[in-house]
């Protein structure tokens, strides 16, 4: 399997923050792709996976499709979180590797997968006319990581992640985000956001503020802005309904 540029990049940038120690045993330097995941439906102020979708919310979603190859006229529903973890890349908690699912990464394809197919209807975002959406409209579900890398270099999220993201992001990654969200996201057609991406460890210099900045230089400051919502990142969901 050859590596991509985008791949040394990042894995030149994690060498120089970790100044020479060894990279942790869950580490993995692939690129986690945006994809369709499926159809949802916008209903009673919220958006609800639809039951076809997924055999099982203990597995997955039925589809994962390239997010660049969906032809589909319907509108979207593109949910942005900050970055993958482990499961994305099908490494366990304890470090075993599930080899079909690391050669195929694919976002929150783990327990946060769950929880936006268990409790995605739970989370009230407004009234459809807020989205300019008809009551039962379908949408397409997009998953994409504002980082496409794994920032939490395998560790627990709160040793990595926050300082891996932020370099990474004031490299080319805030650019490299807004270019695959525009090349994305359509206002003609009716496409909604949600930025579902964690706060991090610094509430005053959030994770999710720097992506809101980002989301905002494609959708624009105006209209374009009742087009986006924010949830808290779905890991939480259940424990916490929304963000301030």
């Amino acid at each position: 399997m050859s590596i991509s540029d985008t791949e040394i990049v990042f894995q030149i940038a994690v060498d120089k923050l970790l100044n020479g120690s060894t990279k942790p045993s869950r580490f993995c330097g692939l690129v986690c792709p945006d994809q369709y995941v499926g159809a949802v439906s916008f209903s009673g102020g919220s958006f609800h996976v639809e039951p076809r979708e997924t055999a099982s919310h203990d597995k997955d979603f039925t589809h994962r499709l390239s997010a660049r190859g969906i032809r589909s006229r319907n509108p979207r529903l593109i949910m942005v979180l900050e970055s993958p973890h482990l499961a994305e890349f099908g490494i366990s908690t304890r470090g075993k590797v599930d080899p079909v699912k690391h050669a195929d990464p694919g976002p929150a394809r783990g327990p946060t997968g769950t929880r936006i197919r268990q409790k995605l209807g739970l989370q009230q975002v407004g009234a459809s006319e807020n989205f300019h959406l008809k009551e039962g409209q379908e949408l397409d579900l997009l998953l994409v990581n504002a980082i496409q890398h794994q920032c939490s270099l395998g560790e627990k999220t709160s040793q990595y992640r926050d300082r891996v993201f932020e370099h990474l992001w004031g490299g080319d990654g805030r650019a490299s985000f807004g270019t695959r969200l525009a090349g994305l996201y359509s206002a003609s057609r009716g496409d909604v956001i949600l930025n579902c991406c964690t706060v991090g460890g610094n509430p005053k210099n959030s994770l999710k503020a720097k992506v809101r900045g980002a989301i905002e230089g494609v959708v624009g400051t105006g209209e374009g802005q009742s087009r986006v919502f924010e949830l808290t990142h779905p890991f939480h969901w259940g424990y916490q309904r929304r963000s301030s």
